[in-house]
């Protein structure tokens, strides 16, 4: 077997980004459905179950790797026995997504959040750390689909709610189709694409892999003497556990080497990007209300989202370009951009905000901008695009650092994954907080 093109390549790490996310996307779209069964609280304690299990699987995956090593989860360099993990969550999920529209208990609704969350800690560490030993432009494809899961899911809610607009099951069960179709494709790629894993062959007397993907030179971090010892001791002690033997061979640095010393920079980047995007979306900017389009029914957020969705994915996506590649920002400069972000919070609030009718002067003029749907749609246009881009940036450069110090990339994607959760827990907290405060009207 020769290896893939690397545009094959790309195309299948957009497939796993999306497949990572469709299915914690489709739980969070479908929370009207279960807030007309469960009542209209029961969407918090979804989107809380997820956001906590997600962390909680982090905070084990990152702390609690020597506990793991028997069940693959654990920090490892071997991308073979990662892909064996990323199956096994890979049938979880999609085994969720075709049982969750048919429950009607909400113990089991949260238990199966709760579940989606643990597993796509799993998958999306994995992940980081498969593509983050591959070349930079994987890392790009894998956030690209990240984003493109919610442009997905955002395009089938207007689809249903044209279709079905007062058939809320019908909508949920749409969600989660297209969840179980993209997760069930992506399955398939994996087996696909990586075929067998070492794992898999040991314990099932399969013939050897070809490791030419992984040692190929243009989509790999690691070097080839890495490689070939990891090979070579894995060979000569068959009866030693894959991952210990793998991860003593092939990684001289361990996530405490590669942490937030190293990669203050990118960490602080990404975890205060994504803090300040959940903190105001969409919580406060689903309460916004269209001042001149005349949207009514609940259809000015769904516009909102959506156009928050795309432009999410393009600055995820741009990043991937080598044309763009001059335009990033370094790396010392990373957390100013970060906070240059934290403008959104007087744009939004300003927004927000019903400046009257009476006003004259400056906040007349003040009041004319924040009114305009034109004027909000290029505000979420921009607030959307840096979002997609700083942190596919973050985490494009983070495996660089850690490459040029001569520390583990893989561990540096894991490391950057914790943070970027931690961002978005955090950011969640804030966010729903922030959208149950009666915004005084002037």
């Amino acid at each position: 077997m020769t290896a893939p093109p690397n545009a094959f390549i790309y195309a299948n790490f957009v497939l796993f980004g999306t497949a990572n996310l469709i299915l914690y996307n489709a739980f969070i779209t479908a929370c009207d459905y279960y807030a007309s069964l469960f009542g209209s609280t029961f969407e918090y304690y979804v989107a809380a179950v997820l956001i906590i299990t997600n962390t909680l699987g982090m905070i084990y995956l990152v702390y609690g790797h020597h506990c793991t090593d028997k069940l693959a989860l654990g920090t490892s360099v071997n991308c073979a026995q990662d892909l064996d993990t990323l199956n096994v969550a890979n049938a979880v999920l999609l085994a969720i997504s075709i049982c969750i529209p048919f429950v009607k208990s909400a113990p089991a609704v949260l238990l199966l959040a709760g579940a989606c969350g643990w597993f796509n800690a799993i998958q999306q560490s994995r992940l980081n750390e498969i593509s983050s030993r591959c070349h930079s432009s994987h890392v790009s494809a894998l956030q690209t689909g990240l984003g493109l899961s919610g442009v997905l899911v955002g395009l089938l809610r207007i689809a249903c709610k044209l279709a079905f607009p007062d058939a809320k099951f019908l909508s949920a069960v749409a969600f989660f189709a297209l969840s179980a179709l993209i997760t069930l494709l992506a399955l398939v790629a994996y087996l696909m694409l990586f075929k067998p894993s070492e794992y898999i062959r040991r314990h099932t007397g399969m013939p050897p892999v070809d490791k030419s993907f992984l040692e190929n030179d243009s989509i790999s971090y690691l070097s080839d003497s890495l490689l070939e010892s990891a090979v070579e001791k894995s060979n000569s002690d068959q009866d030693a556990p894959l991952v210990s033997q793998t991860r003593e061979a092939a990684s001289p640095k361990s996530h405490e080497d590669v942490g937030f010393a190293l990669l203050w920079r990118p960490i602080v980047g990404v975890g205060l990007n994504f803090l300040v995007t959940l903190t105001l979306f969409p919580g406060l900017t689903s309460q916004l209300e269209s001042n001149e389009f005349g949207l009514r029914h609940g259809w000015w957020p769904v516009l909102l989202i959506t156009e928050f969705n795309v432009g999410d994915m393009l600055g995820k996506w741009v990043t991937s370009l080598d044309r763009c590649r001059p335009y990033f920002p370094s790396v010392a400069r990373l957390p100013l951009w970060a906070i240059a972000r934290l403008i959104f919070f007087p744009l939004f609030l300003g927004i927000a905000i019903d400046w009257g009718e009476s006003a004259d002067g400056v906040m007349a003029v003040l009041g004319t901008l924040f009114r305009s749907d034109y004027f909000v749609l290029a505000v979420m246009l921009v607030f959307s695009f840096s979002n997609g881009f700083l942190g596919s940036v973050c985490m494009v450069l983070a495996p660089e650092i850690a490459v040029q110090q001569g520390q583990d990339p893989g561990a540096a994607g894991i490391c950057m994954v914790f943070y970027l959760m931690f961002g978005l827990s955090l950011g969640s907290i804030c966010g729903i907080g922030l959208g149950q405060l009666h915004v005084e009207r002037m």
